[in-house]
């Protein structure tokens, strides 16, 4: 990442991940949100004054459930809190996909990523090809 186009220094990630919905989400559209998710996210889509989406996630995430009509703004939280779920294999590029798809910025909540267990490796979502273009962690 290139430190000075690329990184922000933020006042905590409670309001960074609100604060990205503020800027990125119309008044109206769709923010999908995991479902299960972080008890936070839906205050985003509050102060945004946007429609809540869900994106089933446990045990992997269904991607043919997420809306696709009016969508702004799409949540990924892995390992996830609430279920410590590890990144599935080629979730990020589907993610990727889906925002070429529907237009949808993706944030990934990457606060729990040193906390992988069972010999796997933390996956950011920053190292999927097109990512870096369509989102933010």
């Amino acid at each position: 990442l290139n430190p000075r186009r690329e990184v922000a220094v933020v006042p905590g990630t409670k309001s960074a991940l609100v604060e990205v919905a503020l800027a990125v989400a119309e008044r109206g559209s769709t923010i999908v949100l995991p479902d299960p998710g972080y008890a936070d996210y839906p205050s985003a889509v509050a102060l945004a004054a946007a429609e809540r989406g869900s994106l089933p996630v446990d045990p992997e995430p269904d991607w043919d459930a997420a809306p696709e009509e009016r969508v702004s703004l799409l949540y990924l939280n892995f390992p996830s809190n609430p279920t410590a779920i590890a990144a599935p294999d080629g979730v990020f590029a589907a993610a990727v996909e889906y925002a070429g798809r529907t237009g949808a910025a993706i944030v990934h909540d990457f606060a729990y990523g040193d906390l992988v267990f069972d010999g796997r490796r933390p996956a950011s979502f920053l190292a999927e090809e097109g990512a870096r273009e369509v989102g933010v962690e």
